[in-house]
C-alpha cells in the first residue's frame, strides 16, 4: 500500500540550485560556442581567401590585370594636356552645372522661345475600306493594312518639310520657309480602331520620336489625328543663336589640339576618380551635329565639315588618350553614343547629296581612325579591377549595405558587421569570373565582338541577378548590363565601318557617275582597305540594286545572313533581330 507524499511547495523549489545544470556547464558551453564562432569565422575567412587568390591567379593566367594601379593614368606635362587648361578642367569634368551649361542650355532656351512650335504637318482621317468622303478631295488614299501603303503615307509626310534634317533635340531643321509648308491630306482605311502608336507608326523615323498629336479632342472627331511638331527653325535661325558660343567654341578647339587627356583628381579609390562632365558633353556634341546639318542644308560642306571634325575630336574628353586610363563603363558608352551621332551626322549629308570630294576624303581619313572595341573592353577591365580592389579595401558591414564609399559612413549598429570577410571573397570570386566571361566576349585577338558567346553568358548573370545571396551580391549590384552595351558597341562600330564605305561610294559615284559592282573596285583609290565586319570579321555584304542604288549591310547581332532584310519593327536600340542594313535616315 502506498502512500501519498505532500510536495514541497514551489517557492522551496525555486530556492534549491538544480543539481543537474552546474553552473561550470553552462560557463562551458559558452565558451564552446565562441570558439566553435571563432573556428567557423577562421575557416570561412581561410576558404574565401584561398578561393580569391586562386580564382586572381587563374584570372591574371588569361590576361586579366587586377592590380588597380595598372589603370592610374601616368602623370603628364601641363602644356600637352587638354585638361591643364582651366576651363576645360572646370567645364569637362565632373557633374555640377558650370558656366559652360548655362551657355549651352541658352542655346536649347532659345530654339524653344523663338522656334514655331505646334506647327501642323499633317492631318489623316481614318475611314473604312473603300469610303472616300466626297469632302476629302485631294487626300491620298491608304490601306492601312498594305505594308507599300504605309510607307507611301510616310514619304508623304516627310516630303512636307522638303529638304530637312532631324535635329538630335527634338526637332526639324528645314529650307522651307515656315509660312509655306502644306500639311498632308491623308485618308487612312481600315476595318479596325486606330491608335496613337498606330498613327505614330506612319510617322518617318526619327520623326516620329518628337510628334505631338495636338492635345485635347480632335477637331473632326475620334477619326481624325492633327499632327504637329513642337520645334521647327531654319539653318541660318539656329546658327545664329549657336553662334553665342564661339569663345567657348574657341577655346575648346584649341585645347583639344593637344597630345593628352588627363582629368586632374584622386584616382587611388575607383569610386573617387574624376568622371567626365556628361551632360556638356551630351548638349555640346548635339549642337556641333545640328550646326553641321544647318551647313549641310546651305550647301556649305566645307564648314559642315569644320563642325563634324570638332564633334569628332570631342571624343577625346571621353577616350583619355593616348592611354586610354581610366575608362569607365559610363564614359565608354558615352563615347559610343557621341560616335553614333557623328556617324549619324555624316550619313545625313550622304542623304542629302552635299558631301563633295574633299569633305568626302576627309572624313573616310576620321573614320578610320574609330575603333570604340578597344575601350569597351578596357572599361570592362577596369570594372573588374575596380570592383576587386572596392571589396578588398571596404568595411565588410558596408559593403554588405551597399555602400561603396570608402569615405562614406555607414550606420555601426548593422548586422552585416558580423559577416565573415571571407564571404566578401567569396563574392569577389563570383563577380570577377562573370565579368571575365563577358571581357572574353569581346575577342581581344581578333579584334571583334561574339554575340553568342555573350548571349551564352548572359543566362549565367541573369541567374544571379534574380537570385540574390549572401555569395553573389556584390555581383548582382556591380554587373551592369553588359549584353546591352556590346550590342550597342557592335551596332554603332557597324556604323561607322558602312560611313567609311559609303564615303568612298559616293567618291566613286561622283567620279564615275554610277556606283561600282563590287566593293573591291573601291581599293586602292577610293578606299585603302575594305574595313572588316566587327561580328565575324568578314567583309561587309555589297550589291548594286536595279534603281542604281546599292545594299550594304552586315549579318548583325543573329550572325545569319538575311539577305540585307533589316527589322523594321523594332525599338529604338534593339540591335538583336534581322541585318544592320545601312539605311538613308
Amino acid at each position: 500500500m502506498t502512500t501519498s507524499q505532500t510536495p514541497p511547495p514551489a517557492a522551496e523549489l525555486l530556492s534549491k540550485p538544480n543539481p543537474r545544470i552546474p553552473w561550470r556547464y553552462l560557463f562551458t558551453g559558452v565558451i564552446a560556442f565562441a570558439v566553435t564562432l571563432a573556428l567557423l569565422y577562421t575557416e570561412e575567412n581561410w576558404r574565401g581567401k584561398r578561393a580569391w587568390e586562386n580564382c586572381k591567379r587563374e584570372l591574371e593566367a588569361k590576361g586579366a590585370r587586377l592590380n588597380w594601379a595598372d589603370y592610374i593614368p601616368p602623370q603628364v606635362p601641363n602644356d600637352q594636356n587638354i585638361f591643364a587648361v582651366p576651363e576645360m578642367q572646370k567645364w569637362f569634368v565632373g557633374r555640377g552645372k558650370n558656366e559652360l551649361t548655362a551657355r549651352l542650355n541658352t542655346i536649347s532656351d532659345l530654339r524653344a522661345t523663338h522656334a514655331n512650335n505646334s506647327l501642323l504637318f499633317a492631318e489623316l482621317t481614318v475611314v473604312a475600306p473603300g469610303e472616300n468622303p466626297g469632302g476629302a478631295a485631294g487626300a491620298a488614299v491608304v490601306s492601312f493594312a498594305d505594308p507599300a501603303a504605309r510607307r507611301q503615307a510616310r514619304a508623304l509626310i516627310e516630303n512636307v518639310f522638303g529638304r530637312h534634317a532631324i535635329a538630335a533635340q527634338g526637332f526639324v531643321i528645314t529650307t522651307t520657309p515656315l509660312d509655306q509648308i502644306k500639311p498632308a491630306q491623308i485618308l487612312l482605311q481600315t476595318d479596325r480602331k486606330l491608335t496613337r502608336e498606330d498613327i505614330a507608326e506612319l510617322v518617318p523615323s526619327p520623326l516620329g520620336t518628337f510628334l505631338d498629336f495636338g492635345g485635347g479632342p480632335q477637331p473632326g472627331g475620334d477619326n481624325v489625328f492633327h499632327l504637329t511638331l513642337n520645334g521647327m527653325v531654319t539653318p541660318a535661325d539656329y546658327l545664329a543663336w549657336s553662334d553665342g558660343c564661339k569663345p567657348e567654341f574657341a577655346t575648346i578647339r584649341e585645347a583639344l589640339q593637344r597630345p593628352f587627356a588627363r582629368m586632374d583628381g584622386n584616382y587611388d579609390i575607383p569610386f573617387e576618380i574624376p568622371i567626365p562632365h556628361f551632360v556638356n558633353v551630351r548638349a555640346l556634341s548635339q549642337i556641333l551635329s545640328q550646326r553641321a546639318q544647318c551647313y549641310l542644308l546651305l550647301d556649305q560642306p566645307g564648314k559642315a565639315l569644320d563642325e563634324v571634325t570638332f564633334l569628332h575630336q570631342l571624343c577625346r574628353v571621353l577616350e583619355a588618350r593616348p592611354t586610354g586610363k581610366t575608362m569607365t563603363l559610363v564614359a565608354a558608352m558615352i563615347n559610343v553614343a557621341v560616335t553614333g551621332l557623328y556617324v549619324d551626322t555624316i550619313k545625313d549629308g550622304l542623304r542629302l547629296q552635299a558631301w563633295r570630294e574633299p569633305e568626302l576624303a576627309a572624313l573616310e581619313e576620321q573614320l578610320k581612325e574609330i575603333n570604340l572595341r578597344p575601350f569597351v573592353a578596357d572599361a570592362f577591365a577596369s570594372e573588374q579591377s575596380g570592383v576587386s580592389h572596392l571589396a578588398e579595401m571596404s568595411p565588410t558591414g558596408k559593403l554588405f549595405n551597399g555602400d561603396f564609399s570608402p569615405q562614406a559612413k555607414s550606420p555601426k549598429s548593422t548586422p552585416f558587421c558580423l559577416v565573415p570577410r571571407g564571404w566578401v571573397y567569396q563574392n569577389m570570386v563570383v563577380c570577377a569570373n562573370l565579368q571575365q566571361l563577358l571581357i572574353e566576349c569581346l575577342d581581344p585577338a581578333a579584334q571583334e565582338v561574339v554575340p553568342h558567346q555573350i548571349d551564352a553568358v548572359r543566362p549565367a548573370v541573369d541567374r544571379v541577378v534574380s537570385h540574390r545571396s549572401i555569395f553573389n551580391f556584390l555581383a548582382a549590384i556591380a554587373i551592369p548590363n553588359y549584353a546591352r552595351a556590346s550590342q550597342t558597341l557592335a551596332h554603332t562600330q557597324t556604323l561607322a565601318n558602312q560611313a567609311r564605305i559609303v564615303c568612298a561610294l559616293e567618291r566613286f559615284r561622283q567620279a564615275r557617275g554610277q556606283y561600282p559592282d563590287t566593293l573591291e573596285a573601291l581599293t586602292p583609290q577610293f578606299l585603302e582597305k575594305i574595313p572588316g565586319d566587327i561580328i565575324g570579321g568578314r567583309s561587309p555584304h555589297y550589291r548594286r540594286t536595279e534603281d542604281g542604288k546599292f545594299l550594304l549591310y552586315s549579318i548583325g547581332w543573329t550572325e545569319t545572313d538575311h539577305g540585307g532584310q533589316s527589322a523594321p519593327d523594332l525599338k529604338p536600340g534593339n540591335f538583336t533581330q534581322g541585318d544592320w542594313v545601312w539605311a538613308e535616315n
